[in-house]
């Protein structure tokens, strides 16, 4: 799907775009036995979530601002696994991380969504395809 033309409050690829300032806090749910600061995939690997780079150009970091947006990206994602099963929730953990320098982030939540052509499912679907867009 085509992206609009970009304003000057939007990045120059065209997307609109929301800001994290330096020293905020954003919430990593993850493996308790892997560190809360990890960009994957790990060099060398596939893709394996929604917004990892097809050629391994980028490595993603999946937080949230709450941890509720956290525990939902990492726990309850998939939206064909009608039950978590308890030992996959302990075997993880949450960690606070503060921002060391501002955060400028493609926005697709509230009315990104719409500018961007699309809806919220890019966040709650096992079908990559829409995300892909975004790589």
């Amino acid at each position: 799907m085509p992206i609009p033309s970009a304003p000057t409050s939007r990045f120059q690829s065209g997307l609109r775009s929301t800001i994290l300032e330096t020293g905020e806090i954003i919430v990593r749910v993850h493996r308790k036995l892997q560190g809360a600061v990890f960009f994957g995939p790990e060099p060398g690997s596939s893709p394996q979530n929604r917004f990892d780079a097809p050629a391994g150009q980028f490595r993603v970091l999946y937080a949230a601002q709450r941890l509720e947006g956290a525990f939902v990206e990492t726990v309850l994602r998939r939206p064909g696994n009608r039950v978590v099963k308890r030992a996959f929730v302990e075997d993880r953990m949450w960690t606070p991380l503060r921002l060391q320098r501002r955060l400028v982030l493609a926005k697709i939540m509230d009315e990104g969504l719409l500018y961007h052509g699309v809806d919220a499912s890019i966040s709650a679907t096992d079908d990559t395809g829409p995300s892909e867009l975004w790589r």
